[in-house]
């Protein structure tokens, strides 16, 4: 996993850290799929992927997904498969 590291991007908030990757096109659709097929729900999703949350409810008033919950959906890839 270290060579993923360069794709890590951390965005500081007054009120929360957000953790996302930033990386081709190719590579993101692989890793939202299996994401996806993983059961993982939208909001980790979306705020693993660096994508904004449209709704009010989470993008509007949640400080954010725990870190330890975006790791935990992490591990659910198979990065060979990516």
């Amino acid at each position: 996993m270290g060579f993923l590291m360069s794709f890590i991007k951390i965005k500081d908030y007054p009120q929360h850290r957000q953790v996302c990757l930033t990386m081709p096109h190719s590579f993101r659709k692989g890793f939202a799929t299996q994401l996806e097929n993983a059961g993982q729900q939208h909001n980790i999703s979306a705020r693993l992927m660096g994508h904004e949350l449209g709704d009010q409810t989470f993008g509007g008033y949640s400080d954010g997904v725990m870190f330890e919950r975006l790791v935990k959906a992490i591990s659910h890839i198979n990065w060979k498969n990516i």
